[in-house]
């Protein structure tokens, strides 16, 4: 148990408010070990023994575990608090206790507020987080993390515990399952990220995420494969079902012909989808020449969430990037062609604005 000595000053050099003019921050002790973990998932063993009650200040004790709207408060105007244990008379200087989750971790804090009125210090106090000792717990509980998200576990008392699912940005919660045989078949169970169990026997736990950022159409929109060289690329037009709240990765792969095989492989090409808009065109590029210039091709894709889609082209043959492709899809080589063809056309220009010579009219000239 631990005792933490404060001593509060306050100072009337000009009055002002503070709000946390200091709070001390109480987060359970740590709860988890890791055990034993099979290929496609870690297991965890839940050993929760010490739950938070409150504060001990001075020689009272205080309830910390209501939530901040109904925050406990000490202080000598408070009803029902702790008087006289600040030396200043009339002094609106108070503690305020209560509970709130933190990254879903329920995290217990003690405020000090007030308004500022004298010098010097006002009291010493002596505070003390209390804890209860919880009986070890008769049934075992294990948590078994999946793709697209985290879960973790707070144990409430007894045999209860509170399952807290997080999903990861790219997807959302669907369901958690529980297993009484270890893993060998899953049972749905009715619930929202955050599920309370009470266990009458050894249970698994886990939680299905997927995610609903899935392309629903793509196509190629356009290509440029020159004449010769192994360098081209296609442009794709793809339409997503929802709008990204971050980044998503996804990688092309060109194939010559209708199938997927390593040996028709034209080129891998990894890149990004951007936030928020669902409709995007992105490039593709290729290492390799297709075996026609007028063939088939398909490409596929894969997003980071493990989404696939997949776009067959018929190629019309060998096409130059033109200038005003160079504009909308320029990369370092083409860059010098384009600033070489607006220099052209800028001295081109010049040469017309450039004043002309008076024509002598005089016949023997």
């Amino acid at each position: 148990m631990r005792i933490i000595s404060l001593i509060f000053f306050c100072h009337n050099k000009t009055a002002f408010d503070i709000s946390s003019f200091f709070f001390l921050r109480i987060r359970r002790p740590p709860r988890s070990t890791l055990s034993s973990s099979s290929a496609a998932s870690d297991v965890y063993k839940r050993q929760d023994t010490y739950l938070f009650r409150g504060w001990q200040i001075g020689d009272r004790f205080f309830d910390g575990t209501f939530p901040e709207t109904a925050a406990v408060a000490a202080g000598p105007n408070e009803v029902s608090a702790l008087k006289g244990f600040l030396t200043v008379a009339d002094s609106d200087w108070h503690f305020k206790m209560y509970q709130s989750p933190y990254q879903n971790r329920n995290t217990y804090y003690l405020n000090y507020e007030g308004t500022t009125s004298q010098d010097g210090a006002l009291k010493v106090c002596h505070i003390t987080p209390v804890f209860e000792k919880m009986p070890e717990v008769v049934y075992q509980l294990s948590l078994v993390q999946t793709t697209g998200g985290t879960i973790s576990q707070v144990r409430d008392g007894g045999e209860t515990h509170t399952l807290i699912a997080d999903a990861a940005s790219l997807y959302k919660f669907v369901r958690w399952e529980q297993s009484g045989d270890g893993g060998e078949t899953w049972i749905p169970v009715e619930g929202d990220s955050k599920l309370q169990v009470t266990l009458d026997k050894d249970m698994t736990y886990r939680a299905i995420f997927e995610s609903p950022y899935k392309i629903e159409n793509m196509q190629v929109a356009e290509y440029a494969l020159p004449s010769s060289g192994n360098n081209w690329y296609v442009n794709l037009a793809v339409n997503l079902a929802d709008s990204l709240p971050s980044n998503m990765k996804v990688t092309f792969h060109i194939y010559d012909g209708e199938s997927v095989s390593e040996e028709h492989l034209l080129g891998e090409y990894k890149t990004s989808f951007a936030l928020v808009k669902k409709e995007q065109t992105l490039k593709a590029k290729a290492q390799k020449r297709p075996s026609g210039d007028t063939d088939k091709i398909l490409v596929v894709a894969e997003t980071e969430t493990g989404d696939t889609a997949q776009a067959e082209y018929q190629l019309k043959g060998t096409l130059a990037v033109s200038y005003t492709h160079l504009r909308a899809h320029e990369t370092d080589s083409y860059l010098v062609c384009r600033l070489l063809l607006e220099k052209k056309k800028i001295h081109k220009m010049l040469h017309y604005l450039q004043p002309q010579k008076p024509r002598d009219t005089h016949p023997y000239n």
